[in-house]
């Protein structure tokens, strides 16, 4: 699992599930995840989201799915923090919590 801030735009990226149709992925501002700021259902491994603000701590994780229902466990839950506009352009690393 990693994040990645190449020029302001977070790639995030996982393994793939083996069965799995789909993958699930959230972010939030808070641990337990009650205020998503965005829930993005993809067919690849990886997504990239421009939207986060510089200089705040962020939570994700991903689910894969396939027709019947959840391939395995959700992942656990990440932690981000994005720099500050003057450390921006730097790559970023996430930690699991």
């Amino acid at each position: 699992y990693s994040a990645i801030l190449p020029h302001k735009k977070l790639i995030f990226s996982w393994d793939s599930v083996e069965n799995a149709k789909q993958y699930i992925f959230k972010i939030a501002r808070s641990k337990n995840m009650k205020f998503e700021l965005q829930t993005i259902i993809t067919s690849t491994n990886f997504i990239s989201i421009d939207t986060l603000v510089p200089g705040r701590t962020y939570y994700w994780s991903m689910r894969a799915v396939n027709d019947f229902d959840f391939c395995g466990i959700q992942t656990k839950l990440f932690t981000l923090q994005t720099k500050s506009i003057t450390d921006l352009g730097q790559s970023q690393s996430i930690d699991e919590i």
